[in-house]
């Protein structure tokens, strides 16, 4: 902003305002410009020790993972339901990586690439879209069908599909 380009009220009780105001809003963006990267490298600091004390604690204490809240059901979807990320905190992209690292560990990273869970999530989608796609682009005659969102058929198939998975045997795949 060039000093220049202000204009400047005519009126002596506005312009009066004007001249007060101008140093204070410079010393407001001043400051501001200035605060920000400490601010923002002390919160990224504080996130860093937060973690840190966080896989302190667990290395203290092993035995605190395994009082985690277990299904009775050693299932994908029963253990999602437990412990999976909900669909306001996180991404498609986080939920489906999520997934993909459990099938991993549970039954082993073969499993987890033939099974494809990211693709497999698409084609559920993409099914879904095709079903209504009528509806979508305004057919007045066309149906309009209700699906449940493609991660939770993705889970409940996938829950179908593989055996309850066996906590006695997660160290040995590590």
């Amino acid at each position: 902003m060039r000093f220049d380009e202000i204009k400047w009220e005519t009126d002596p009780g506005k312009r009066l305002r004007q001249i007060i105001l101008l140093p204070v809003v410079l010393f407001i963006v001043l400051l501001s410009a200035l605060l920000t990267p400490p601010m923002y490298f002390m919160h990224l600091w504080d996130r860093y020790r937060a973690w840190h004390e966080l896989k302190r604690m667990i290395a203290l204490d092993p035995s605190s993972a395994a009082d985690a809240e277990s299904p009775a059901e050693k299932s994908i979807a029963d253990l999602w339901s437990l412990h999976g990320l909900n669909e306001s905190g996180s991404s498609i992209d986080e939920r489906l990586e999520l997934l993909s690292k459990w099938v991993a560990i549970l039954y082993g990273e073969r499993t987890a690439t033939e099974l494809d869970i990211k693709q497999r999530h698409a084609a559920i989608a993409e099914r879904q879209f095709k079903a209504n796609r009528s509806w979508y682009e305004g057919k007045e005659d066309a149906f309009h069908f209700m699906f449940s969102p493609p991660m939770r058929v993705l889970i409940e198939q996938l829950s179908q599909e593989l055996p309850s998975y066996d906590t006695t045997t997660l160290y040995s795949r590590r």
